[in-house]
């Protein structure tokens, strides 16, 4: 616990099977996997985990996800769609996509450091 009362915790699992696996009944069943589970996509099942934490009303304000699931427009759009806060690690190939045009994250990270280093250079110290 932090000193402000708040925390983390696991709060939801969801296993993710392959589509080998979902596509093979016999298989499932030997597992003990129900005949209704099918296949989800890994940010389907992240995408259900958020609803279902804030359905049982988790005070959730924001959340943290590797890239697997920070390539997945899905999953931020919901995260913004709910007004959820979020951190995810993208791959450095990742486009954003705005009115202004379409720019990949290693082109921005390195755009955004000419220009901090240019300000550090005009800087004065007292």
């Amino acid at each position: 616990m932090s000193p402000n009362g708040s925390g983390r915790a696991l709060v939801d699992r969801e296993l993710y099977l392959p589509k080998a696996w979902t596509s093979d009944r016999e298989r499932c069943r030997a597992a003990k996997i129900p005949d209704e589970r099918g296949f989800a996509t890994k940010g389907e099942l992240a995408r259900d985990i958020v609803r279902r934490c804030l359905t049982a009303g988790l005070p959730a304000a924001w959340v943290t996800a590797d890239e697997a699931y920070g390539q997945d427009w899905h999953f931020r759009r919901l995260l913004e769609q709910l007004d959820i806060g979020y951190v995810v690690a993208v791959p450095k190939s990742q486009q954003i996509k705005s009115l202004a045009g379409i720019w990949r994250i290693d082109q921005l990270i390195e755009e955004a450091t000419a220009v901090l280093r240019q300000r550090s250079k005009g800087a004065t110290s007292l």
